[in-house]
């Protein structure tokens, strides 16, 4: 697979996971900058509305809402935006468990974003797997 490095890993939480936590989270386990919608972006924005600009800052989408890759306008928008997502496959997950799943995954997180170019949606699963959702896996 082709090497891509983004210029300074930034991760994004989109407003279904509105809350400083979870962006605080990432920010520690990776070692990096973690930037919230509510400071981006309207609270009521459509996902085709800032999934092109947040690509074009080449940060890493973090969401609960996994219609997001399933919504023809939202995965067009994704790809042609080059975004890359994470996905928490059960949206009802407390918060202390995504927690704990950003803290236990954020390695493979990291190799990830490295190793695949974007766009690529993974779904991250308890207790401990990041599964290709996007682009299929063949």
């Amino acid at each position: 697979m082709e090497d891509y490095t983004p210029t300074e890993l930034v991760f994004f939480t989109d407003q279904a996971l509105s809350g400083r936590r979870i962006a605080r989270a990432l920010a520690v386990s990776a070692s990096c900058r973690a930037e919230i919608h509510a400071d981006n972006f309207a609270v009521d924005a459509l996902d085709e509305t800032w999934l092109p600009e947040v690509g074009k800052r080449e940060w890493i989408v973090v969401t609960k809402d996994r219609k997001i890759q399933l919504r023809r306008n939202e995965i067009e928008a994704l790809t042609s935006a080059k975004v890359r997502a994470f996905i928490f496959l059960d949206g009802q997950l407390p918060s202390d468990v995504m927690i704990a799943l950003i803290e236990l995954l954020m390695p493979k997180m990291v190799e990830t974003i490295r190793n695949y170019p974007p766009p690529f949606v993974f779904g991250i699963e308890t207790p401990d797997r990041l599964v290709q959702l996007y682009p299929p896996v063949i």
